[in-house]
């Protein structure tokens, strides 16, 4: 990288964060955001019970508030990145100030995506050696809404996103290279990974494979570079028992639990809300289109089009030119396993996750697709088609990030059709945040009762309540549903897509719910929208 593209890239970072400053304070707390801090905060738990032992005052202080890690069904959960955020959460919770621990965590999120989009950047330059280009691609999920919105608050899937942007980076220069600097930052990277997903053993086995065949063909077959082959083989090794305590115990247990759990998914026996019909995880998998069809109709038409066409185009040009272009073309053959070999596993089983989960193809898919595009664009007018439709599409985006914000999790394209929120599920917790800042805005009360008689709904105000600075807190009381106190509250809020999907369980005989009928009890209302839906509704009570 030049002086004057580190120059411009680091001003872009910068302003990328300044944007984030003022984004994250719109978002609220995530529905598993919780989960997540205390799994972080029982791993935390045992270095301390290692280094200080049980004795220890710190130790004493933690386990009053957390329980152990081993009695956790959450031990698969990976959380060695959020390690350091999650150490200052803890604090701030501690001395009443959980409302700027959500904005620390959410912010700390969003640097680390800022980051894996930089290593997309760097490796969109391998590929192709064009910035624009490689930019278009970071652009491609950097300024998709549903990215955008969930690099705030998505604290699992987003991050093994990042992770995963930095494992093929930092993979490809391991692989090109076999100096020691990138077998160790690899290795780290990898285990990083692994810890996080246990599909991050694929890429240790595809990046190692390779770089193990490269060095077993070559004619010269330097000590050096087997001996950093070794290293990072040893490095992934320590560094991921090291980050993840749950292997202290047993690490052949700890992957015979992980492997059958993410293969075989059995905690969450709810309800996915896809197509406009109700499938249950456990009793109905998913459709085997269910990945393709979330995909597409929530990632902006171009930027879709061009993943697409990243797929069709390299399995040409591995068909086709292979030999040519094997030092590029074997990585897209990489990501293209990547993509491909969990996606398979779960079509053939029938999904029991949301396609959120797979957040982690998207860096993958973007890498074919610069290599394609980059093909595309040899031909002059091909170019200058292909960037003006990429700068349209990014200005278009950008646009739709700011007048969505802090809804952008809820886009979906105009393949959806219409009456999204009948056919798709957008349901999140975070939206509840602004709903009550919405009603403290409106309000001058110095005492607001709010609820809803929809326990899903009454949950997301309750936690949207935790989070806000002391003043707005000391102003709202939230009361529990079916109470008296529910019935008299002065705002009864209802988030739109889990309030469709119970009422549909509940006229369906899925579930013992009642039906819910806002509409029927009070006169007026007030609706925050995005993107032409609805998404949190407010009833008035007085």
């Amino acid at each position: 990288m030049s002086k004057r593209e580190k120059k411009i890239v680091t001003v872009v970072f910068i302003i990328c964060i300044v944007i984030g400053l003022f984004a994250v304070q719109g978002y609220g707390i995530n529905i598993d955001e919780n989960t997540e801090i205390d799994i972080a905060r029982m791993d935390l738990k045992e270095y301390v019970r290692f280094f200080f032992g049980e004795s220890s005052r710190l130790y004493q202080f933690m386990d009053s508030l957390i329980g152990n890690l081993m009695d956790s069904v959450e031990i698969d959960h990976g959380e060695a990145l959020l390690y350091p955020v999650v150490a200052v959460v803890s604090v701030l919770r501690v001395i009443g100030r959980t409302d700027l621990g959500m904005l620390v965590y959410h912010m700390y999120l969003y640097i680390w995506f800022l980051v894996g989009l930089l290593a997309v950047y760097q490796t969109g330059k391998f590929l192709t050696g064009k910035p624009f280009l490689s930019a278009m691609g970071a652009a491609f999920i950097g300024l998709s809404p549903v990215m955008f919105g969930n690099a705030f608050i998505n604290n699992k899937d987003m991050v093994m996103l990042t992770l995963t942007s930095l494992c093929i980076y930092t993979g490809i220069r391991f692989v090109e290279t076999k100096s020691r600097k990138w077998s160790v930052l690899w290795a780290v990277t990898a285990a990083f990974c692994v810890n996080m997903r246990i599909i991050g053993l694929m890429f240790v086995g595809l990046f190692g494979g390779l770089y193990l065949f490269e060095f077993l063909v070559s004619r010269e077959k330097k000590k050096e570079e087997f001996l950093n082959g070794l290293l990072a083989a040893v490095i992934v090794v320590i560094v991921f028992i090291a980050i993840t305590p749950a292997t202290w115990y047993s690490l052949t247990g700890y992957f015979q639990y992980t492997i059958s759990s993410s293969t075989g998914f059995l905690r969450w026996n709810g309800y996915e809300l896809y197509c406009g019909k109700l499938y249950r995880y456990l009793e109905n998998n998913l459709p085997w289109h269910y990945f393709f069809v979330c995909y597409g109709v929530t990632t902006p038409l171009f930027f879709l089009a061009a993943l697409i066409a990243g797929q069709v185009g390299c399995v040409y040009l591995i068909a086709a030119k292979r030999k040519e272009q094997w030092k590029f073309l074997k990585y897209m053959l990489i990501c293209a396993i990547i993509i491909w070999l969990p996606m398979m596993v779960f079509i053939v089983k029938g999904a029991n996750v949301t396609f959120r989960h797979f957040f982690f193809i998207y860096p993958p898919m973007v890498f074919m697709a610069v290599y394609v595009l980059n093909q595309i664009a040899k031909n002059r007018k091909a170019e200058k088609i292909l960037y003006l439709c990429g700068i349209l599409q990014m200005l278009w985006c950008a646009g739709l990030i700011v007048v969505g914000h802090p809804f952008e999790s809820t886009y979906f394209n105009i393949l959806a059709g219409k009456n999204v929120e009948e056919k798709f599920e957008y349901a999140n917790l975070d939206y509840y945040k602004a709903a009550l800042e919405q009603v403290l805005r409106m309000d001058s009360a110095d005492s607001i009762v709010i609820s809803s008689d929809n326990l899903n709904c009454y949950y997301g105000i309750k936690q949207a309540w935790e989070v806000l600075n002391p003043k707005e807190k000391n102003r709202i009381q939230v009361a529990e549903p079916e109470t008296e106190a529910c019935e008299n509250a002065d705002y009864h809020v209802y988030g739109e897509s889990i309030f469709i999907k119970e009422n549909m369980e509940a006229q369906l005989g899925l579930e013992e719910l009642k039906k819910c009928d806002p509409d029927s009890k009070f006169n007026t209302s007030l609706g925050l929208d995005a993107y032409g839906k609805r998404v949190i509704t407010i009833y008035y009570n007085r």
